[in-house]
């Protein structure tokens, strides 16, 4: 019965969707089909009735998104961090709680897009990217909306990201909403933030949601981390199917509940350390493209993914 539900939820949405529809009706997508297929089986009868009912109703984003949320879902799963679909905690219903540790946190997925204006159309293939950092500011007006949503549940929130098109749209671009100007740099005091935040011309796009605290701005109290995530196709022909990308960046704040480094296993990272008074720094636990592949048969596999070399 579970398995026809989820074949009837992607009949309706195949009718909104072009790439649920690639997904139903093309050889190509099998790999992919029996993966979602086999995601949607772990969950219990109650959750897969929820999926398939959100699955096959809303507009053909929304439908994306909720596919993209059966990718978290098993991702959480096969981390063994015990996911659950839709839980209600404090009146609210978050897309999904899991555990790590013995502390519950929240998660919420969102699939993000490029700004319309970001994208100049030059024929039915090429096309030309206008950002002038709305991208990053869609961004972050996004994830502040989602997390302050929940910041009144007293829970610990991870937000999970995905990217939604590939028209120069970037993980990142989530880097950017978070850290604003200072993205790039590995490093910001207090001082110097605040002594740059009074000409407003240098942030016409956003200050950075972790940032806001600092600043007084309002923010949210239980952002724990983010997870930035492109699940895509891959280059390699000899294992083809989908790979998933995951940055996870962890909040510098030490009085919101940290997720444990340990969580995500081998996904590359990016985690603080305090060189001094209102001096932060971060890093990348590593620099290399660690992919990972989720087999319809279960488990993590990783790999470094190159355009000269795809995995």
């Amino acid at each position: 019965m579970g398995t026809e539900k989820f074949e009837n939820a992607l009949r309706k949405a195949a009718k909104k969707s072009s790439w649920v529809k690639w997904l139903t009706g093309d050889s190509g997508a099998q790999e992919t089909r029996d993966f979602l297929k086999m995601s949607y089986s772990n969950l219990t009868p109650n959750e897969q009735s929820k999926w398939a009912q959100r699955a096959s109703t809303g507009d053909a984003n929304q439908i994306m998104a909720t596919i993209h949320e059966l990718v978290a879902l098993e991702l959480l799963r096969r981390l063994q961090l015990v996911p659950k679909y839709e839980p209600s905690v404090n009146g609210l219903k978050p897309d999904i709680s899991f555990n790590c540790s013995g502390q519950e946190f929240l998660a919420d997925v969102y699939l993000t897009h490029s700004p319309k204006k970001t994208v100049k159309r030059i024929d039915d293939w090429a096309w030309e990217s206008q950002d002038e950092g709305d991208r990053a500011w869609k961004i972050e007006e996004e994830l502040t909306k989602k997390a302050m949503k929940y910041d009144k549940c007293g829970l610990p929130l991870v937000l999970f990201i995905f990217l939604g098109d590939y028209y120069g749209l970037h993980l990142w671009h989530v880097e950017e909403a978070l850290f604003g100007r200072y993205w790039a740099e590995f490093k910001f005091t207090k001082g110097d933030l605040l002594a740059s935040t009074k000409d407003h011309r240098l942030h016409p796009h956003g200050y950075g949601l972790f940032l806001r605290k600092i600043l007084g701005l309002c923010h949210p109290r239980n952002l724990s981390a983010v997870v930035a995530c492109e699940w895509f196709d891959t280059l390699n022909r000899k294992d083809p199917g989908k790979r998933l990308n995951c940055l996870v960046i962890h909040h510098w704040d030490d009085d919101i509940c940290e997720l444990p480094i340990t969580a995500f296993g081998d996904f590359p990272q990016i985690v603080w350390s305090h060189k001094g008074p209102d001096i932060w720094e971060w890093r990348y636990t590593t620099k290399d493209t660690l992919v990972a592949k989720l087999p319809s048969t279960g488990g993590l596999e990783f790999g470094i993914y190159t355009a000269d070399d795809p995995w």
